[in-house]
């Protein structure tokens, strides 16, 4: 690390760079991340190349779930330290959660090229061998894998992971019941190993059990939640996104038909939907794309002196529109290859469907609902990011959200001139081949037979769902909630309620 000294304009004190990077270490232990973030920008600024700096931002940017930018300054380290395992292993579980298996698996054989009996990397490569359905390999890279005692809980975690997928659902809750009551464990090990305890319990028939598992899971996870706070968010949007407002806000001149946006909450269909629409040959699904939430998180960056979302939009021109229009639909094409036809099925859309109306008014939305109760539990017994969840641990938390999301889109249908289909689960897994073809005509395609083998494709899937997408259609999760009816009270309660 190099020791020249710098001085901050202010106070004219002049700063070592080793004191930035402690700046920067505790602002990122504090989850002050744009702190963290300005500090590690300042060392860079006197050493392009500081590997310490451009780890923590690469840290920093996966928080921010920019993985792209997290990349990139993993890849500036790899240039300085082209020999350090450790970073290969960062950037193969970047690569994993964009869905590029093989890139993952490529960097993961250099870091073990570098580092043989590197255990962390062993593990990592058996998750993405596991992802693509190879089992036998994952189990394979594991036995015999010498580790640290403090290692052995993510090497269970692996194993029983593999184990659950593979429908051993005993060896799984073996492996799980090793660790998941001991506190020494690293909380976010045991969170995983709860609900795959839980949903080994719910395959073998056990709901008891399985919903107690699934309970220390969401416990473990638990984030405050503010219900009012959260009403009063969505009161703000639909107050703003007005009839009046929306003939009054401008519009791109971006007449392109290629963006499609699924709204829908978790577990309500979405991956499926995704699904048969990137199985026609014109078609993509390009998962969870979190670029128009940047644009909404940074509209007062974007347009000078703008408010934040949604009052933000009222300094939108036509032509900043267009601009970003046209940035987003270079993205889309990229990652695409030019289909004709991009599935967005990030969560926040259906935060963002005034935004995207201003955007691309040739778009098209998809809305994937599902019996509520159904898809609550559902919601409940998988696991989701509290940071951007935390409703998702808590059954009347859950519920209260459900009602919210219904209230939203009821007032997008009356706003907003874009086009929206309504694809509900059940109708669409009990008879699929004509709300197959409806979606499909839906998105201006021509009919494919692919669409309704969508379990056939290589595609990876990066949500909770992956696993069910990956086979044909099945009716089991319908009415699931019936068993677990005894446990359901606050959900039923909260979704009998006035939203």
């Amino acid at each position: 690390m190099r020791r020249d000294r710098a001085t901050r304009r202010g106070r004219g004190r002049q700063v070592p760079v080793e004191e930035e990077l402690r700046a920067a270490v505790a602002a990122f232990r504090r989850n002050n991340m744009y702190a963290a973030e300005d500090a590690c920008h300042r060392v860079l600024q006197r050493d392009r190349a500081n590997v310490d700096a451009l780890r923590l931002l690469a840290q920093i940017m996966e928080v921010h779930e920019r993985f792209d930018a997290a990349a990139s300054y993993y890849r500036k380290c790899l240039a300085a330290r082209p020999r350090e395992a450790s970073l290969l292993v960062a950037l193969a579980r970047l690569s994993l959660r964009a869905g590029r298996t093989e890139d993952a698996l490529d960097e993961l054989d250099r870091a073990l090229a570098l580092k043989p009996d590197d255990a962390v990397a062993r593990v990592d490569k058996a998750f993405v061998y596991d992802r693509m359905g190879r089992y036998a390999d994952a189990r394979a890279l594991l036995e015999g894998l010498t580790a640290p005692p403090d290692l052995q809980p993510y090497i269970a975690l692996c194993r029983c992971t593999v184990a659950h997928n593979d429908g051993q659902y005993e060896l799984a809750l073996a492996l799980a019941d090793a660790y998941v009551h001991d506190e020494a464990v690293p909380a976010n090990t045991r969170v995983g190993l709860a609900f795959l305890r839980g949903q080994a319990f719910d395959k073998l028939g056990d709901p008891e059990r399985a919903m107690e598992s699934w309970r220390l899971g969401n416990r473990l996870m638990q984030r405050p939640f503010d219900p009012p706070s959260y009403r009063r968010h969505i009161d703000e949007l639909i107050a703003f996104f007005s009839e009046n407002m929306m003939e009054a806000l401008p519009r791109s001149s971006i007449e392109s038909e290629t963006p499609v946006f699924i709204a829908g909450l978790p577990r309500s269909g979405t991956t499926l939907t995704e699904q048969i629409i990137d199985a026609h040959p014109r078609g993509f699904g390009a998962g969870e794309l979190k670029d128009l939430e940047h644009v909404r998180n940074e509209l007062p960056e974007r347009l000078a002196g703008a408010e934040p979302y949604p009052r933000g939009l009222c300094r939108l021109t036509p032509a900043r529109a267009d601009e970003l229009a046209e940035a987003h639909l270079a993205r889309l094409a990229e990652l695409s290859g030019g289909a004709a036809r991009v599935v967005d099925k990030a969560l926040e859309n259906p935060r963002l469907l005034g935004m995207i109306a201003l955007l691309f008014p040739r778009a098209r939305v998809i809305h994937c609902r599902r019996d509520p109760v159904d898809n609550g539990l559902s919601i409940y017994m998988n696991r989701f990011n509290p940071a951007k969840h935390p409703y998702a641990t808590d059954l009347r938390h859950i519920g209260f959200v459900c009602r919210q999301a219904d209230r939203l889109m009821e007032h997008w249908r009356r706003v907003l001139d874009l086009p929206i289909l309504q694809v509900q689960y059940e109708e669409l897994i009990g008879d699929p081949e004509p709300m197959t073809r409806r979606i499909i005509e839906f998105c201006r395609l021509e009919w494919d037979e692919a669409c309704l083998r969508f379990h056939e494709s290589r595609r990876a899937v990066m949500t909770p769902s992956y696993h069910q997408v990956s086979r044909p259609i099945y009716q089991s999760a319908v009415e699931r909630w019936r068993t677990y009816e005894a446990h359901l009270a606050p959900l039923l309660e909260a979704l009998a309620e006035d939203a």
